[in-house]
């Protein structure tokens, strides 16, 4: 069974790019894209009951987004009951040691750069997922076999 992925990120290459470094990494991944903070608050906070929306293995966001940041939604989600326990990750292209230190004081899972090379990003990103995954997921880690033998 795959994880399931919920990607929260406004740059439509970049969450090609983290798709493409979980297929590289083979982990068997489905990924719930939302395209900003909003849009996450509109699914899982609405006024009617959100209860029947599946739980994700993982949320993994950027920080730098419109309408709602990731550090206000970070907020959001940790000081809900629901999402306390689901592990949450930060992939962003932010250098800021503010950034990184107050999603840490926030609770994150881990905090991912986004590097600027496309084999480093596909490497990278892929395998920092995976040890997150494998790290907070009681399953074992599921990876897709590979058909060419290598």
């Amino acid at each position: 069974m795959p994880f399931r992925i919920f990607l929260v990120e406004d740059n439509p290459s970049d969450a090609q790019l983290i798709s493409l470094s979980l297929q590289f990494q083979r982990i068997a991944s489905e990924i719930t894209r939302f395209d900003d903070g909003l849009d996450v608050l509109n699914t899982f906070f609405p006024e009617g009951d959100s209860s029947l929306v599946p739980m994700p293995d993982l949320i993994l966001m950027d920080l730098n987004m419109p309408k709602v940041s990731g550090l206000e939604l970070l907020r959001k989600l940790r000081s809900s009951t629901r999402f306390k326990q689901v592990p949450i990750a930060i992939c962003t292209s932010s250098n800021s040691p503010e950034d990184r230190q107050e999603a840490m004081s926030l609770g994150i899972d881990g905090y991912i750069a986004k590097p600027i090379e496309l084999k480093s990003f596909l490497e990278g990103v892929g395998a920092a997922v995976r040890d997150i995954l494998a790290a907070n997921c009681p399953a074992p880690l599921q990876v897709k076999s590979n058909k060419s033998g290598r």
